[in-house]
C-alpha cells in the first residue's frame, strides 16, 4: 500500500467527513463559521490531517488522532505553548479557536468556559516577562539538580551565569548540552552573549563570533566571564520574529 493510499485508508477510517469536505481546513473552516468566528484555517494541501491557526499574538495547531476519532488542539502565544488538548469533535475546537485566539481570551476566562482548559504557562505569562524570567532559571537549575547524565555539568554553569545580574534578566534555554540566553521569553529565542557547553573534564564557552575558550574549572570559568560580559539588555515577551530579528 503506497503512502497515498495509507493516508486515505487513515482518514476513511475515522474521518469520512474530514474528505468530504476536502481537507481538515475546509472542516475547520465550516466549523468556525457554525459558531461564529471570522477566522480561517490556512490552507493544507500536502498533508490533510494538519491545520493551522493564527491571528495576531496568538496560533493554534489542529492535528487528527490515528486510531480514534480525536482531534489535539494547542494554543500558542507570543511563543509560548500554553498546552495541548484532544477534542471529541470540530465543534469543541472552533470553540476554543474562537475564544483563544480570536477573541484572545485570558487563561482565567477560558477556564470559565472550557472545564477541561488549564495552563500554568499561560498563568505565568500573563504576569509578564519579568516573572517569566525568574521562573525560568529557577526551572532550569531544578531540572539539572536532578539530571544523571552528562547535563549534570552545566549545572555549576547556570548558577554562576545567574549571579551576573547581566545574564540573570535574559532568559535562559539549553540547546543540547549548551546554555544560552535569549532577549525573548519566547521561542524562536533571539541568543545573545555568552554560549556555554559543560563537560565532565573542563567547560567551552563561546562570546558571539569569538571561537570557543576552554576552560578546566567553575573558578576559570567565572573570572573569564567576569572579563567579556557586557550589558545585553532585558528580556521581553515576544520572539526573534515579533520583535524584528
Amino acid at each position: 500500500m503506497g503512502h497515498k493510499e495509507m493516508e486515505n485508508k487513515f482518514l476513511s477510517d475515522f474521518y469520512q467527513d474530514i474528505i468530504d469536505f476536502g481537507g481538515l481546513d475546509h472542516a475547520i473552516n465550516e466549523a468556525l463559521k457554525n459558531v461564529g468566528s471570522n477566522l480561517k484555517a490556512a490552507p493544507s494541501v500536502e498533508w490533510p490531517f494538519f491545520s493551522y491557526i493564527e491571528y495576531k499574538e496568538r496560533f493554534s495547531q489542529i492535528m487528527l488522532a490515528k486510531n480514534e476519532r480525536l482531534y489535539s488542539v494547542d494554543l500558542w502565544c507570543e511563543g509560548i505553548c500554553y498546552g495541548s488538548w484532544w477534542l471529541k469533535d470540530l465543534i469543541q475546537v472552533a470553540a476554543f479557536i474562537k475564544y483563544s485566539i480570536e477573541l484572545q481570551l485570558s487563561v482565567k476566562e477560558l477556564r470559565k468556559l472550557f472545564t477541561w482548559f488549564d495552563s500554568e504557562k499561560g498563568k505565568l505569562h500573563e504576569k509578564g516577562a519579568k516573572k517569566e524570567t525568574k521562573q525560568g532559571w529557577k526551572d532550569k537549575i531544578n531540572w539539572l539538580e536532578k539530571e544523571t547524565t552528562t547535563l549534570k555539568y552545566l549545572l555549576p554553569c547556570v548558577k554562576i551565569a545567574k549571579g551576573f545580574k547581566e545574564l540573570a534578566v535574559l532568559f535562559p534555554y539549553t540547546s543540547m548540552n549548551t546554555l544560552c540566553f535569549s532577549l525573548t521569553t519566547g521561542f524562536p529565542y533571539v541568543t545573545i552573549g555568552p554560549q556555554i557547553t559543560a563537560w565532565e573534564e573542563y567547560i567551552e564557552v563561546k562570546f558571539g563570533e569569538n571561537e570557543y575558550k576552554k576552560l578546566y574549572s567553575t573558578k576559570e570559568l567565572k573570572e573569564y566571564m567576569k572579563q567579556n560580559i557586557v550589558s545585553y539588555g532585558i528580556a521581553r515577551q515576544g520572539t526573534a520574529d515579533s520583535i524584528g530579528y
